[in-house]
C-alpha cells in the first residue's frame, strides 16, 4: 500500500473510532441520565450483539467517509451549564418526555417567557441533560431576539453551523444554504439550541428536515407561527425554588440566619431569576453587607431597579430590549397600564387608562400579552405586571410623559373602578350605595359598562374579584394630591356597603378608616361629615351604640355648622343631600338598636329633606333607601298600615329613578307588611314580583328564598295547597344549587301544609325523612326544627308519647347547638306533650326550664308563649286558677310590649286571660281582655280568632254580665267576619247567637229574622237547634239562656 493509501486509510480508522466512541460515550451518558429509557422501548440489548451493532457502525462510517471532505469532532457548541441550577423540575420533565415521546419525529420544543425569567439557563441546562441521545452533533446560536445589536440574520447563523459540520463552501443564496444544511443532518442524532429567537421567521430556516433532530428554541415572544412547535410558557420561580436559588448564590448561611430578610429580597425580585441572581451576586460580592442590608436597598421602590445591576447583569437593560420593540401606541398603554397600584387591571380599565375603547385597546394588550410584558391574571379576567415590569413602566412614564398625562390616566381609571362599583352594589343588592351626581368625567366606555356584570351573581362575583383593587386604590388616592385624592373617600363610601353586606368587618374597618384620615387632612366639610358617618356606622355594627351616636352626632353638627343658627333649609344645596345621608344612617343605626322613636325622628328629617330637593338633582339611592327605612321603622313598631305607604313610596321612587337600588328588596318588606296585616292576597302578590325580578337578574337563590315566604303566606291564609306548591319550587331550586340544608329545611315546610291539608301520614314521613336527610348532611338546626315540627303533629294525632319522645329529641339538638331559644320552644312543646299524658307536674317543671332558656336568650316572644302555656297548664290540671291567671296575665303583658309587636300572640294571650277571668266571675275584666284581644287579631289579620273571640265576648255580654245589646253587637261582628271569610256555617252560628241576644233583649222581631237567616246557612244539628230557638219564640215563651247552644 502506498504512503498516501496508508495515510487515507489511517485518517478512515481515526473518524471511525472517533464516531464508535461518540457514539459509546452517548449510549453510556444516556443510559446514565435516563436508564433504558434512551434505547427506546426495546429490550436490553446483549453487550455482544452491541459490540456487532458498533462494528456495522465503524464499516458504514468508513465506507460512507469516502470521498467526503476531510473528517472533523463532531460539533459539541454548548455553553456552559451553570452549577447553581436551581427547581424547574416540572419544567424539565415535561421538556424530556416531549423528546422521547417524539423519536421518530422532528421535534420543535418552543419555550418562551418574561424577560429574565430563565429561558436561556433552562434551555442549556436541558441540553446537558439529554447531550447523550445526540451522538452527531451539539449546535447552539443566540439569535439575539433581544439584544441591543438587534437579531441576527438566518444566514448568518446557516454560515455558523455549516461550518461547525464541516463544510467550507457556504452556498450565498439563503436558500442554498439552508438545503445544504438539511442535507447534512439528514439521518442524524442532532440537537439544535436557538436561544433568544425575535420571531417565527428567524427561526423557520434554521430547522432541519430530518425526524432524528430535536430543536429546542427560546423567545420573549411566544412563536405560535412554528408548525407543530411544542410550547412551554416559563413563569416566574415559585417562592421556594427562589429562595434556594438565593441560598445556592450567597451560601445558606448568609441565607439561613435571617429568614425575614431573605423572604423580603425574594419579594422585591418578584421571584424573577435573573433579579435573584443580581441580588445574589451582589450581596456575594460585598462580605460586610447582610442579608438585611440587601433588603433594605431593596425596599425603595424608586431605587429598586438602579439596585438590580451587576456587571453585565442588567434586570432594567434586559426589559428595556423589549420594551424597544413596541410601537408608539403600545408603548403608551404599557407606560399608562401601569400607574394603578392594582393586583391587575381589567381590559376596561386598561382602555380608560390609554383613553381608549376596549376594542381599540386589544391589539396593543394582546402584543403586551404576547412578549410577556403583561401576563393574564390568574384570578380574574384581566392583566397583570410583574412587580419589576411595573416598576419599570412607571420609571418610563416618569420620563415620557407628562404630569398631566399620567394624573389623567389614573383619574380614568379610578372613575371607572368608581362607576363599576356604584352599579355592582346597586345590581347587587346593597340598600346604600353612592348617592351622588355622576362625575363629568364620565366617558361612553364608563356609561357602556353598567350593562356588563347585570345580575347579583355577575355584580357580587365582580365585586368580590376586584374588591383588593379597589382597596389599593383607596390607599394610592390617599396619598396623592388634588384632583385625584378625593377618589379615596369617593371610592370608599362606594365599596363599604357591599362590604357591610358581606359582613367583612375588618376590610370596612380599614377602608373607612383610610378615607376618614383623607378627608380630615383635605378640611373638606362634606367628605369629612360623610367620613365620619361612615365610622359611626362602623361602630353600629360592631356593637358601639354610644360611639356610632356620638359620630353621626358629630357629622350632622359639621353639615349644619359648629353653632350655626341656620336652619335646614338655609344651608348651603352641595350640604342638604349629605346631611340627609347622614340622617338616614343614623336613624338604620339607632333602628338596630330598638329605638324606634329615635329612629323614626332622624328618618323622618333626612325625609322632609329629601322631598325639599329640586327634582333637577334626580333621585338617589339614598333617597329611595331611607322611606324604606322609614317603612322598616313603622312595621318594627306595629305600624304596619304606614309601613305599606312608606314601601310604596320607596318602590314609586325606584320606578322614577335611572339607576333604581333592589327593587325586589323592597317588595320583600312590602310582602311581609301585607302579611302581618292579613292582606294575605297583597303579600302574596308582592313575593311573587319580588321572585319574578330575582329570576330575571339570574339569582336564583333570592329567587327560592320569594317563594319560600309566598308558601308561608299562602300557609297563614290557609290555602295550604298552594302553600305546597310554592315550597315544592323553592325545594327544586335549592336542590338545583346543591343548598342541600335549605332544601331539607323547605322539605319539612312542605310537610306542615300537608298536614293542614289532612294528608297526615304523609306529613309524618316527609318531616321524618327530613329529619335523616339533615343528620346526614350535619344540619343540626334544621333537624332540630323538623324534630319540634314533628312533635307538634304527633300531638295532633293525639299520639302524646311520640310528641314527647321528638319535643326531647328537639331539645336536645338546640341543646348541641347552644340555642336556649330553641330549647324553650322544644321543652313548651314537651310540656304539652305531657300534659296530654295527664303529667301535669311534668309539663310545669318543663315549662319552667323553658322560662328560663327564654330569659336567657333574651327572647320576649319565646317567653310570652311558655308563660301562656304555664296558664293553660294550670287551667287544664284543675289546680291553682289564681297562679294559672297570673301567668296569662304576665303573658299579656309580655306579648303587648314586645320591641317589634306580635298581635296574633298578644291576641291569643288576652283570649286565654279573658276566658280564665270569666271562669273566675271577673267579668269586666273578661270583657276588656276579650275586646283587646279582637283588635290585636284583627291587626294580624288572623280572621278565624277575631271572629271566635267575639262569639266568647258575645256569649260572656250575654250570660255574665246581662247586655243583651252589647253582646249583639259582638255576635254580629263574629258574623260579619265568619262571611267575609266564606265561613258559612260560623256566620249561621254567630247570626243565631245575635238571634238569642236580642230575643232575650225583647225585640222579638230582630230576633225571628236572625234565626231566618241562620237557618239559611246552617244544616243538620246546628240547623235543628236554631229551629227550636225559633219555635219557643213563636210560642211567646221566653228563651231560657240554658236553651241557647251559643
Amino acid at each position: 500500500m502506498t504512503t498516501t493509501g496508508r495515510r487515507a486509510v489511517s485518517r478512515h480508522l481515526l473518524a471511525g473510532a472517533s464516531f464508535v466512541v461518540a457514539s459509546l460515550l452517548g449510549i453510556l451518558e444516556g443510559l446514565a441520565t435516563n436508564t433504558l429509557a434512551w434505547l427506546g422501548d426495546s429490550a436490553w440489548v446483549a453487550w455482544p450483539a452491541v459490540a456487532v451493532l458498533l462494528a456495522a457502525a465503524f464499516v458504514i462510517e468508513l465506507r460512507s467517509s469516502r470521498g467526503a471532505p476531510d473528517a472533523i469532532a463532531v460539533p459539541d457548541e454548548l455553553p456552559r451549564d451553570v452549577g447553581d441550577f436551581t427547581g424547574r423540575e416540572q419544567e424539565l420533565l415535561k421538556l424530556r418526555n416531549l423528546i422521547r415521546q417524539g423519536a421518530d419525529t422532528l421535534l420543535i420544543s418552543a419555550i418562551d417567557g418574561t424577560p429574565g425569567v430563565g429561558k436561556s439557563t433552562l434551555l442549556v441546562h436541558l441540553a446537558h441533560q439529554i447531550v447523550g441521545r445526540y451522538p452527531d452533533a451539539r449546535l447552539y446560536a443566540n439569535l439575539r431576539g433581544a439584544d441591543d445589536q438587534g437579531p441576527a440574520e438566518p444566514h448568518a447563523v446557516l454560515e455558523q453551523f455549516l461550518h461547525s459540520l464541516g463544510e467550507h463552501r457556504i452556498p450565498q443564496h439563503p436558500d442554498a444554504a439552508a438545503a445544504r444544511y438539511r442535507s447534512l443532518l439528514a439521518g442524524k442524532r442532532a440537537l439544535v439550541l436557538l436561544d433568544n429567537a425575535s420571531d417565527d421567521a428567524q427561526v423557520r430556516p434554521l430547522l432541519p428536515g430530518s425526524p432524528t433532530c430535536t430543536v429546542v428554541v427560546t423567545s420573549r415572544a411566544r412563536l405560535t407561527g412554528l408548525e407543530g412547535a411544542r410550547q412551554l410558557t416559563l413563569k416566574v420561580f415559585s417562592e421556594a425554588e427562589a429562595t434556594e436559588l438565593l441560598r445556592r448564590i450567597v451560601g445558606p448561611e448568609r441565607a439561613d440566619e435571617d429568614e425575614a430578610s431573605t423572604a423580603a429580597v425574594v419579594a422585591a425580585c418578584g421571584r424573577l431569576p435573573l433579579a435573584l441572581r443580581i441580588a445574589g451576586a451582589r450581596l456575594a460580592s460585598r462580605p460586610d453587607w447582610t442579608m438585611a442590608t440587601l433588603a433594605g436597598r431593596l425596599a425603595d421602590e424608586r431605587r429598586r431597579l438602579e439596585e438590580l445591576t451587576a456587571g453585565n447583569l442588567d434586570v432594567r437593560a434586559s426589559f428595556m430590549i423589549s420594551y424597544r420593540e413596541l410601537s408608539d401606541e403600545e408603548r403608551r398603554l404599557f407606560r399608562l397600564a401601569a400607574l394603578a397600584r392594582t393586583a391587575d387591571l381589567p381590559v376596561g380599565a386598561a382602555a380608560r387608562a390609554a383613553d381608549l375603547s376596549e376594542e381599540e385597546v386589544k391589539a396593543p394588550l394582546d402584543r403586551l400579552v404576547e412578549l410577556h410584558l403583561l401576563e393574564p391574571a390568574a384570578s380574574s379576567e384581566g392583566l397583570q405586571f410583574h412587580d419589576l415590569l411595573r416598576l419599570f413602566a412607571r420609571e418610563r412614564s416618569e420620563d415620557e410623559d407628562t404630569a398631566d398625562v399620567r394624573e389623567g390616566a389614573l383619574g380614568r381609571v379610578m372613575e371607572w373602578y368608581l362607576s363599576r362599583v356604584a352599579v355592582a352594589d346597586r345590581v347587587g343588592g346593597s340598600s346604600i350605595s353612592r348617592d351622588e351626581p355622576a362625575s363629568p368625567a364620565t366617558s361612553p366606555s364608563t356609561t357602556a359598562s353598567r350593562s356588563a356584570d347585570r345580575g347579583p351573581s355577575g355584580a357580587s362575583s365582580w365585586l368580590e374579584r376586584e374588591q383588593e383593587n379597589v382597596a389599593a386604590l383607596i390607599d394610592q388616592a390617599a396619598g396623592l394630591p388634588d384632583p385625584l385624592r378625593p377618589y379615596c373617600w369617593r371610592l370608599a363610601f362606594a365599596l363599604v356597603p357591599y362590604l357591610e353586606l358581606r359582613g367583612d368587618l375588618a376590610a370596612w374597618s380599614a377602608t373607612a378608616r383610610t378615607a376618614a384620615v383623607a378627608a380630615d387632612e383635605s378640611g373638606e366639610v362634606v367628605p369629612r361629615a360623610l367620613a365620619l358617618a361612615g365610622l359611626g356606622r362602623l361602630d353600629a355594627a360592631l356593637g358601639d351604640a354610644e360611639g356610632a351616636e356620638e359620630r353621626f352626632e358629630g357629622a350632622v353638627r359639621l353639615l349644619r355648622g359648629e353653632g350655626s343658627a341656620m336652619g335646614e333649609g338655609e344651608l348651603p344645596d352641595e350640604r342638604q343631600r349629605p346631611l340627609a345621608q347622614v340622617l338616614h344612617g343614623q336613624a338604620a343605626a339607632r333602628l338596630r338598636r330598638g329605638e324606634h322613636q329615635a329612629a323614626r325622628s332622624a328618618a323622618e328629617q333626612a325625609h322632609v329633606i329629601y322631598q325639599r330637593l329640586p327634582s333637577s338633582t334626580g333621585i338617589g339611592p339614598h333617597e329611595i333607601a331611607c322611606a324604606a327605612t322609614l317603612g322598616d321603622i313603622a312595621a318594627a313598631s306595629g305600624r304596619f298600615a304606614q309601613a305599606e305607604e312608606y314601601y310604596d313610596e320607596a318602590l314609586r321612587k325606584q320606578r322614577e329613578a335611572p339607576d333604581a337600588a333592589d327593587r325586589a328588596a323592597v317588595l320583600a318588606r312590602l310582602g311581609e307588611a301585607h302579611r302581618s296585616r292579613g292582606r294575605y292576597d297583597a303579600a302574596g302578590a308582592a313575593f311573587d314580583e319580588a321572585a319574578a325580578l330575582h329570576r330575571d337578574r339570574g339569582d336564583e337563590a333570592a329567587r327560592a328564598d320569594m317563594l319560600e315566604q309566598a308558601g308561608i303566606t299562602h300557609d297563614a291564609a290557609g290555602r295550604h295547597s298552594d302553600a305546597v306548591a310554592a315550597y315544592t319550587s323553592s325545594r327544586d331550586i335549592h336542590r338545583s344549587l346543591g343548598r342541600h340544608s335549605q332544601e331539607c329545611r323547605l322539605s319539612c315546610n312542605e310537610a306542615l301544609s300537608l298536614w293542614h291539608l289532612g294528608r297526615r301520614e304523609r306529613a309524618v314521613e316527609a318531616l321524618r325523612a327530613g329529619i335523616r336527610t339533615a343528620r346526614r348532611l350535619g344540619a343540626a338546626d334544621v333537624e332540630a326544627d323538623a324534630r319540634l315540627n314533628l312533635s307538634e303533629i304527633l300531638l295532633g294525632q293525639g299520639d302524646a308519647q311520640r310528641a314527647a319522645r321528638s319535643a326531647q329529641a328537639a331539645h336536645d339538638r338546640y341543646a348541641e347547638l347552644d340555642d336556649p331559644a330553641g330549647r324553650a320552644r322544644a321543652l313548651t312543646s314537651l310540656a304539652r306533650a305531657r300534659g296530654r299524658q295527664g303529667d301535669f307536674s311534668g309539663a310545669l317543671g318543663a315549662l319552667k326550664s323553658a322560662r328560663t332558656e327564654a330569659e336567657r336568650a333574651h327572647d320576649d316572644r319565646t317567653k310570652a308563649s311558655v308563660l301562656m302555656e304555664m296558664g293553660l297548664t294550670h287551667r287544664d290540671s284543675g289546680s291553682g286558677g289564681s297562679a294559672g291567671r297570673k301567668h296569662l296575665e304576665e303573658a299579656a303583658r309580655t306579648a303587648t310590649s314586645l320591641m317589634i309587636p306580635e298581635p296574633a300572640l298578644a291576641g291569643r294571650a288576652l283570649m286565654h286571660l279573658g276566658g280564665a277571668e270569666a271562669r273566675a266571675g271577673r267579668i269586666g275584666e273578661a270583657v276588656t281582655h276579650f275586646r283587646q284581644a279582637c283588635e290585636e287579631y284583627r291587626l294580624s289579620g288572623d280572621r278565624e280568632l277575631e271572629a271566635a273571640t267575639q262569639m266568647y265576648l258575645g256569649r260572656v255580654l250575654r250570660e255574665g254580665r246581662p247586655r243583651y245589646g252589647a253582646s249583639g253587637n259582638a255576635y254580629g261582628r263574629a258574623a260579619d267576619v265568619f262571611q267575609a271569610m266564606g265561613d258559612a256555617q260560623g256566620e249561621g252560628r254567630a247570626l243565631a247567637g245575635a238571634g238569642a241576644a236580642l230575643a232575650l233583649s225583647g225585640d222579638a222581631g230582630a230576633a225571628r229574622e236572625n234565626f231566618s237567616r241562620a237557618l239559611a246557612l246552617l244544616s243538620g244539628e246546628d240547623a235543628r237547634a236554631v229551629q227550636r230557638l225559633n219555635d219557643v219564640l213563636r210560642s211567646g215563651r221566653p228563651l231560657r239562656t240554658d236553651e241557647l247552644p251559643w
